[in-house]
């Protein structure tokens, strides 16, 4: 059985907000990435994927987004624990809220491109984040 993961790729004046994961983190602590997580069973709402995605990125990051999203990119890795994974990536529309640390995430902030490359992240998930740049654009 795979993991299903969905992410948050919310931008605000030209940049885009990342969560750096909780050192206990069971996968890449320590690394910056955008808000998301598992896709869990959730009776009678169609959208699960969206639900997850609006969810998520309250949980983690405080920041209201829209449920009105872009599914952009999607593909499949295995975690440093060995599980299998496929990763919904999604462009979002923010609504509202100031970044924060909250569950499972060490710092958050906005970002712009160029500061990508300052930062501890996977790098698959660096070619999606420029990938999301260059749409935005």
């Amino acid at each position: 059985m795979h993991i299903i993961f969905a992410g948050a790729f919310i931008f605000k004046d030209g940049k885009l907000l990342l969560a750096q994961r909780a050192e206990d983190e069971g996968h890449l602590p320590g690394y910056w990435a955008v808000p998301g997580g598992k896709v869990e069973d959730t009776p009678g709402i169609w959208s699960v994927v969206e639900k997850t995605v609006v969810t998520e990125a309250m949980e983690e990051t405080g920041v209201v987004i829209s449920e009105e999203m872009r599914l952009f990119a999607n593909n499949s890795f295995t975690r440093t624990d060995g599980k299998p994974v496929i990763a919904m990536n999604f462009l979002c529309t923010y609504i509202s809220g100031e970044p924060q640390v909250l569950d499972g995430t060490a710092d958050v902030r906005w970002v712009d491109e160029a500061e990508l490359a300052d930062l501890k992240i996977e790098e698959n998930t660096l070619k999606q984040m420029k990938q999301a740049f260059s749409l935005t654009a």
